[in-house]
């Protein structure tokens, strides 16, 4: 009867305003709240996983207790100090506790700390930490232990915490780190976070190269060839985000950029880039995309055209001829939706690239410059052409691979008749409407059909598409006449996906 009576009024102090969310302004906590936070785990089924209470400024040990046995994570970064018996405590939890308030750790209370066995152990507002207090967080019990606010780390201190055994280390307010603070940590075998990180020397890239886990580093824009040459060192598990985000590379930058495990290079912010460095980009086993390259010389475009996978260049805006000569040898997809006007000369240089070729920029296309790329051997993406006069039309149809023609919105019978003989896929995404002169030339068409935007078709329509031979997806028809839906159900490669 006893628990009854507790249990109800629980449930009626929960009502009352105690829930997760109620206690959020609150200053104080009583053991009474604490107990109803907890309580309320068990008649929510657990629904509520995050006890948040930013403006508590204190905890007695009894309250810190309950409220990490309740196993849910724990947010109290209003706690400026932290008595060792309240450590103590909130190291009972088996789930997340934050503790960001703290701005030091006194080493009674890291080893109080120490003994917490949850996923996650934070204190990223410690921006300093003695190296007794990092001997006792060496022997943290947590999964991962996050320090984010240390600004220095004394030597001592990462020799301490390259003792930590759990699976990851985050000290991300870290600009610098000194050779013998390097050497400690590349003693420590698990996942090692240093994202502020701007520099490193090559003695202290050769140290960290030790650590077998995963080593992240966010903004290490200023890495010397030296150092690069040292952190490569065979590894194979880097993060090298700020590596990535350079405006100019080296070659050793990007030997190592080369060992992220990613089947993906992106190079937002490269502005220049010169042979050396693209030729040893055209030794990646991944997709490159420069984002923000926006001039390319022959010499640069001839090397990444050994590049064996897709090389996407959005911000190339226009391309000499003999530069588009040189890019026409790559092996692999081409993506130049940078540019948005296409001379007949460009046209005819690329027309001579094998693969798939994106120019989804161009707004207009001459019947010249569809006459070049009749030849080409690809699909070509031309997703931001808006018309198509049967003129462009009849020469494009020449080409072998698919048309991505998305940018459509009308399509003439003369343009669709042209755009039928083609062979390869064909796809109108942005037809809303397919009138039934229109749908009986596309249905001529042999191989894939592809007109998700349409949203209806007539009976007729319908009855001339269902002789339509290949895949024909129409995704988001919303009305059909049972007389048109029983004619395109008649083909058997009909779908709406």
């Amino acid at each position: 009867m006893r628990r009854m009576a507790w249990f109800l009024s629980a449930l009626i102090v929960v009502a009352a305003g105690c829930g997760p969310t109620d206690l959020i302004d609150t200053t104080t906590l009583t053991l009474e709240q604490a107990r109803a936070l907890k309580e309320y785990r068990a008649i929510t089924g657990g629904y509520s996983r995050e006890v948040r209470l930013p403006k508590v400024v204190s905890l007695a040990p009894d309250v810190a207790e309950v409220l990490a046995t309740s196993n849910r994570t724990l947010i109290l970064d209003g706690l400026k100090t932290l008595p060792p018996e309240v450590a103590r405590a909130l190291a009972m939890n088996k789930a997340i506790v934050c503790l960001d308030g703290l701005t030091a750790v006194p080493p009674d209370v890291a080893q109080a700390l120490a003994a917490f066995q949850g996923t996650l152990l934070r204190l990223d507002g410690v921006t300093d930490l003695t190296a007794a207090a990092a001997e006792a967080l060496g022997q943290s019990k947590a999964a991962y232990l996050h320090l984010q606010g240390l600004t220095t780390l004394s030597a001592e201190a990462a020799e301490a915490l390259a003792k930590y055994q759990g699976t990851g280390l985050r000290l991300g307010a870290l600009t610098t780190l000194s050779d013998a603070a390097a050497a400690a940590l590349g003693r420590y075998g698990r996942d090692l976070h240093l994202n502020q990180l701007t520099g490193l020397s090559p003695e202290a890239a050769a140290a960290l190269a030790g650590n077998t886990g995963l080593l992240a580093f966010d903004d290490l824009g200023e890495l010397s060839d030296a150092a690069a040459e040292k952190l490569a060192g065979g590894r194979r598990r880097l993060d090298l985000s700020g590596v990535a985000q350079s405006r100019t590379l080296s070659t050793a930058q990007v030997r190592l950029l080369l060992l992220i495990d990613n089947p993906r290079l992106e190079l937002p912010r490269l502005e220049t880039l010169t042979p050396d460095v693209a030729r040893a980009l055209a030794q990646a086993e991944k997709n490159l995309v420069f984002e923000r390259l926006a001039t390319l010389s022959s010499e640069a475009a001839e090397a990444l055209a050994g590049h064996d996978g897709l090389l996407d260049l959005p911000g190339i805006k226009s391309l000499p001829a003999a530069v588009a000569a040189a890019l026409a040898n790559h092996r692999g997809p081409l993506g130049l939706d940078g540019l948005t006007t296409l001379p007949d000369d460009v046209a005819a240089a690329l027309a001579a690239h094998d693969g798939g070729l994106g120019l989804d920029g161009l707004t207009a296309l001459t019947a010249e410059a569809a006459s070049a790329l009749a030849t080409h051997r690809g699909g070509i993406g031309l997703n931001g052409l808006a018309t198509m006069p049967a003129e462009v039309a009849r020469p494009l149809a020449r080409s072998q691979g698919g048309l991505w023609l998305n940018g459509l919105a009308t399509l003439s019978v003369e343009a669709a008749t042209a755009l039928a003989s083609h062979d390869g896929s064909l796809s109108f995404g942005g037809l809303k409407k397919l009138p039934d002169d229109v749908a009986t030339a596309l249905a001529a068409h042999q191989g894939p059909l592809t007109l998700d935007g349409v949203t209806w078709v007539s009976d007729a329509a319908a009855r001339a598409l269902a002789s339509h031979q290949g895949p024909l997806t129409l995704s988001i028809l919303v009305r059909l006449s049972d007389a048109a839906a029983a004619a395109l159900r008649g083909n058997p490669d009909f779908s709406q996906r």
